[in-house]
């Protein structure tokens, strides 16, 4: 057999393998079969994977299993693997977040090895598991001072910017990604900015403007999303909410021809992993979050054309959207107003 068809063979499996984990895993409680079969996982492919998952499974399902835990604390302290620390890691925290083992484990690990790319992951690791570790906290510090890769500086930075005494840091590593000039870098270090600073002019302004300019759908996508974790309740300058409040409109009104444009491009557009339908909903909700009075009217008129039945017919999801804006309007405005917007 060819080495490809060999991957490809392992590729099918752990589809398999995956797919019987959590099957297993939504098994009644102390169900015996479902045990004996993840144990019999675990001890096949201890170096794996699958072999986390199967820890998980177990654990969820017989809660407090020692072979459970014992397999994700050993993971942690033998793998080389990033992604498999970081799994094991997750799990860990997820059914013992106080084990002291994995705070001794990370560190050691941090001390001993001899990948710096490793040491980074075990630092990270070792920040979201015991938050203000101090250990996690230097290494990170000097990664962040000394790294050329663009990942070290978001990964480091998810961890810094949450104590006072690195925000200087972040800040700094975080306007050089802006300045890399490209656009999702770019959004992603803005909004690190903003949840250090919400009220920084430059950062805004800096947002906005990449907002108005872009021509990527995808930009806008995830702008939105991070904007409705971002909070979008805060108390913009006027200036700035206007500018805010004409992105979202214009995502609204263009989100579906932009996207065909860009999949036709063979660029990466989100509905890889977030349906048209969901993301366009989700978009018109986080505009109703921050349209004040003075704004509805204007947008009743900009967006009443979508209210009509051959639009419904056609895209029946963008009519929805609208409709929960134009809805949203009604409910804050006198019906004079709402009558007089409407026609």
């Amino acid at each position: 057999m060819k080495p490809d068809e060999i991957a490809n063979e392992w590729l099918m499996l752990e589809d398999i393998y995956e797919g019987a984990i959590k099957a297993l895993g939504n098994i009644a409680y102390g169900n015996r079969i479902a045990i004996a079969t993840l144990i019999d996982f675990i001890q096949r492919y201890k170096d794996h994977v699958i072999c986390s998952d199967a820890a998980k499974a177990l654990w969820d399902i017989d809660p407090g299993n020692a072979i459970a835990l014992n397999t994700l604390v050993q993971i942690l302290e033998t793998t080389e693997n990033t992604s498999l620390l970081y799994i094991s890691m997750i799990y860990l925290m997820a059914i013992d977040p106080g084990n002291k083992a994995v705070i001794t484990i990370l560190t050691e690990r941090i001390k001993t090895t001899q990948n710096e790319f490793f040491r980074f992951k075990a630092a990270f690791c070792l920040g979201k598991f015991d938050s203000g570790n101090r250990m996690a906290l230097s290494t990170l510090s000097k990664m962040l001072e000394t790294s050329e890769e663009e990942c070290v500086y978001f990964y480091a930075a998810d961890i810094l910017m949450q104590t006072n005494d690195y925000q200087q840091q972040v800040i700094k590593a975080m306007w050089k990604m802006v300045k890399l000039k490209d656009e999702r870098t770019s959004l992603n270090a803005l909004f690190n900015l903003l949840k250090i600073d919400s009220n920084n002019q430059q950062s805004f302004d800096t947002l906005i403007r990449l907002l108005n300019t872009t021509k990527h759908e995808s930009i806008l996508t995830s702008a939105a999303y991070d904007l409705q974790q971002f909070n979008l309740s805060i108390k913009l300058e006027t200036k700035k909410l206007n500018k805010l409040i004409a992105v979202f409109i214009r995502l609204i009104q263009t989100y579906q021809d932009l996207a065909v444009k860009e999949n036709e491009n063979g660029d990466l557009f989100p509905s890889e992993w977030l349906s048209y339908e969901s993301c366009l909903l989700d978009i018109a909700d986080d505009l109703t979050k921050i349209l004040q009075k003075e704004h509805f009217p204007q947008v009743v008129i900009t967006l009443k054309d979508y209210l009509n039945k051959q639009f419904y017919k056609n895209n029946s999801y963008r009519y929805e959207a609208v409709f929960n804006i134009i809805w949203h309007c009604a409910e804050n405005l006198t019906y004079p107003d709402f009558h007089k917007a409407m026609n």
